[in-house]
């Protein structure tokens, strides 16, 4: 099974996150994706002025398992939730300190703050989708009683490990961790606060509640020497970087590492062989007739044989772009391996990039692009360049089962991020000046330019096809908004 999710990620980028859950029971898990992107003609981007450099240098892609769930309950209640996993670790790590151990350590810190973040913003989002003033509050309540009980026992728990034997420097691994996870709680302390005042709820016992716990959160900070301190007349610069590379080094647990290769080198390498073989067999030929023709050392063999040289390498080049064009075309852009923070080969990575014409774009596709248009308008005003980018994933779950044995790892996030920059050189003004009528007469108004990238993307699990359409809308200043177009893909298919 796989899902789609696509925002705007800043001003220049959009994010797609696709949620695939592995197949458990195939000794190979693997799915396709195709992303056909129909550029409006005006934009300038095209096969001659947009390469394949340029999309690569545009396009962020990386994976990552997906965080085990837990809820927050279970975390500190559970009898073989995270922390007591963690409290295993610490005492393993005291009883015989080595390399093996330490980074048993620093993968389980690791992932207890990776599945903390996820259940700390799962419940919050969870409270946020409710309705009732009352259930919000207790709700509310419960979480704050919930994270005090969890916080207080993982702090406890570097008691375990700050002793002689362990080394500063595997120490402040947990350290990181505290710091990330004080953090945590501040910010989504006050996402909480901020979504109970938009909701004018009364709220003023569980706000002072909260205000006190952040404060005391900053207070431990603060006497731990941590540097993420967030002060009111401040750009506390060094608050959102700490925070970010805190977040960086714990959840890199759960992405994967890649080993980038360029597809088809040596199929090109033998094709270009053959040209040149190609090549020389006509040169040869024209020499042996010229000899058999016109002897040896004279004028005519001469200049034959200069015409066969200059053919011979026009022969090869034109030999070689014919081969790659029909037979490389098939092949991929890079293979990439996949690997594991670990070092663990895990799967293969396939991508491409290609600008195709109308003739070749699936039917299916064009018939989800082309809903909600009228022929006339398609016809006569909306001439488009459409890009191909496909991915194909092959993951091996036997090998990442023995790796994340601890945890119920049930699939990955696949998460392209795109910037548009380029797409924005040729646009005009975002701001254009129109008359409306008003009660009195009329008046000026600034009316906003935009332009559509319209986006399906069609993937493949297990032969079965899926599609979805989205409207992508920019202007001048960036991105302005995106919208799903088409919301129920599996009736889509031709």
């Amino acid at each position: 099974m796989i899902t789609e999710a696509i925002k705007i990620h800043d001003r220049y980028q959009f994010e797609v996150k696709l949620n695939y859950l592995f197949e458990k029971e195939n000794k190979v898990s693997s799915y396709k994706v195709e992303f056909f992107v129909f550029v409006p003609n005006s934009l300038g981007i095209n096969y001659s002025t947009y390469s394949k450099k340029d999309f690569y240098s545009d396009v962020q892609s990386y994976i990552r398992f997906k965080t085990p769930v837990y809820f927050l309950e279970q975390i500190a209640t559970f009898p073989d939730s995270p922390l007591n996993k963690l409290e295993n670790a610490f005492r393993e790590l005291v009883r015989q300190p080595n390399k093996e151990t330490i980074r048993n350590y620093e993968y389980h810190l690791q992932m207890f703050s990776s599945i903390l973040k996820s259940a700390i913003r799962d419940h919050v989002a969870f409270i946020t989708h409710k309705k009732d003033a009352n259930e919000i509050l207790q709700l509310a309540q419960n979480y704050v009683q919930t994270i005090r009980t969890i916080i207080t026992r993982f702090r406890e728990l570097g008691n375990i490990i700050n002793v002689p034997v362990i080394s500063s420097e595997v120490f402040s691994i947990f350290l990181f961790a505290d710091e990330y996870n004080s953090l945590l709680i501040e910010k989504y302390g006050f996402r909480l606060l901020n979504f109970l005042d938009k909701q004018k709820i009364e709220h003023e016992a569980f706000k002072k509640a909260m205000l006190e716990f952040i404060a005391r959160e900053i207070d431990y900070r603060k006497s731990k020497g941590y540097e993420s301190i967030p002060c009111e007349h401040s750009d506390n610069e060094k608050v959102i970087f700490r925070f970010s590379v805190l977040k960086k080094y714990l959840e890199s647990v759960l992405f994967v590492d890649a080993s980038v290769k360029p597809e088809g080198r040596l199929l090109e390498q033998l094709f270009m062989g053959i040209a040149a073989g190609i090549a020389m067999l006509f040169a040869t030929t024209v020499a042996f007739w010229g000899h058999y023709v016109y002897g040896n050392y004279t004028l005519p063999i001469f200049i034959t044989l200069v015409i066969s040289y200059m053919f011979k390498d026009r022969i090869k080049e034109l030999t070689r772009i014919y081969f790659t064009s029909k037979v490389l075309t098939f092949l991929f852009d890079h293979r990439i391996k996949i690997y594991t923070d670990k070092k663990t080969r895990i799967g293969l990575f396939r991508e491409s990039f290609n600008f195709i014409k109308r003739k070749n774009i699936p039917a299916a596709v064009l018939k989800i692009r082309n809903m909600f248009r009228t022929k006339e308008f398609d016809s006569k005003f909306s001439r488009e360049h459409v890009f191909l980018y496909q991915k194909q994933i092959e993951l091996s779950p036997k090998i990442y089962q023995k790796i994340y044995h601890d945890y119920p790892i049930s699939g990955i996030n696949d998460i392209l991020r795109f910037n548009v920059s380029k797409f924005l050189v040729k646009m005009d003004n975002p701001d254009k000046p129109i008359f409306v009528l008003t009660s009195d007469g009329y008046r000026q108004v600034k009316a906003q330019r935009v332009y559509h990238l319209n986006m399906v993307i069609r993937y493949v699990v297990k032969q079965t096809v899926h599609y979805a359409r989205y409207r992508i809308v920019l202007t001048k200043k960036g991105l302005k908004r995106i919208e799903k177009v088409v919301t129920d893909s599996e009736k889509l298919a031709p």
